[in-house]
């Protein structure tokens, strides 16, 4: 930080002769003594310090450091903290400047106040934290400040499901190696039952993850047209094609061609379309992974597949009959994946 008081100007060969208008002995002014050492300046330090439970240092910078390092993103009195510095930096920064420049004294407690209200703003925009002790619900309190309440973390299942009866599901996947980098896409239809229909992968070439997650789409749509399937459900690990795709927008200019390609596909198909953790996504990540490297393949029969995604496969359609248990015997929440 490099505030033009009476030291900076000095420091630069500007012959001026240095007087505090902040302090009634019209000391030397510096940084130091405009941010730290003035008897206004230690008051507010002093208090919100106490309040806090935050140390005070030696000097202003000393003092920045160890209230940064007190700071804490996840409770709602550690960002206050670790925004607090500026805050009452700036405001006796202003209260200075408005001393010199204008010749009016701002009062220590029209301070505290207005520091209290830009408090209040900065609490009332945090969106959550992930905790609240006793002693911070009593700090907040004191600076009459709203307590946030906690997010509560909560596990849930993340397993490929079937689709619902007379549906089939398509999973879709892109694989940018790199981003950008060698693409490939992939993707596998499954009816009511959890039985494969279809299955691919396919090597795109140079590109990025958007445009792979986007292609992945369009190629499984045209492999649900050829089979004459009405009714899919679509699922994807890609939340920027989600967002296309409830916004009816790509956005993209060299990928207009793709999206509108896509949008007269699933004109002719009744088609959800669904996010899901990649976890719930396994099979088309494997297969497009295997697309990235290079590989092109098409499967109808679950005999022909390789190994490994035979036992993906077989593993998707188990941890679905394993949900469906769970959620018959009400045994709450499976732990498989940590969502806020």
């Amino acid at each position: 930080m490099a505030l033009s008081v009476d030291d900076r100007l000095r420091r630069i060969g500007i012959p001026i002769v240095s007087r505090c208008d902040c302090c009634d002995e019209g000391k030397y002014e510096d940084q130091n003594h405009v941010l730290f050492e003035v008897e206004f300046a230690t008051k507010i330090w002093h208090y919100y310090g106490a309040t806090f439970g935050l140390p005070l240092g030696l000097t202003w910078r000393e003092m920045v450091t160890i209230w940064f390092r007190r700071a804490a993103s996840d409770s709602q009195v550690g960002l206050i903290a670790g925004l607090l510095l500026s805050i009452i930096t700036w405001h006796l920064w202003r209260r200075r400047c408005t001393t010199r420049m204008k010749g009016i004294i701002q009062s220590i407690s029209s301070v505290w106040h207005s520091i209290r209200s830009w408090m209040g703003l900065v609490s009332r925009d945090m969106k959550k934290v992930s905790k609240c002790s006793r002693h911070d619900s009593q700090i907040l309190q004191i600076l009459n400040i709203l307590v946030l309440v906690p997010d509560r973390k909560y596990l849930k299942l993340v397993a490929w499901q079937k689709p619902a009866q007379g549906w089939l599901k398509l999973n879709t996947d892109g694989s940018s190696l790199g981003n950008p980098g060698s693409s490939g896409v992939g993707g596998i239809i499954r009816n009511d039952r959890g039985h494969m229909v279809h299955a691919f992968n396919s090597y795109i070439g140079f590109g990025s993850s958007n445009r792979t997650g986007l292609l992945a789409i369009l190629q499984g749509l045209k492999a649900c047209k050829d089979l004459r399937i009405n009714f899919v459900e679509i699922e994807l690990d890609s939340q920027v094609v989600i967002l296309w795709w409830n916004r009816r927008r790509c956005g993209v200019w060299y990928l207009e061609d793709f999206w509108e390609d896509t949008l007269a596909l699933m004109d002719y198909i009744v088609c959800i379309v669904r996010h899901v953790y990649r976890e719930g996504n396994k099979v088309a990540d494997w297969l497009a992974r295997s697309g990235a490297t290079g590989l092109i393949s098409e499967w109808r029969f679950l005999r022909d597949v390789p190994r490994l995604l035979r036992a993906l496969i077989c593993l998707d359609t188990r941890f679905a009959i394993f949900a469906l248990l769970l959620a018959s015997f009400s045994c709450g929440v499976f732990v498989l994946r940590l969502v806020w």
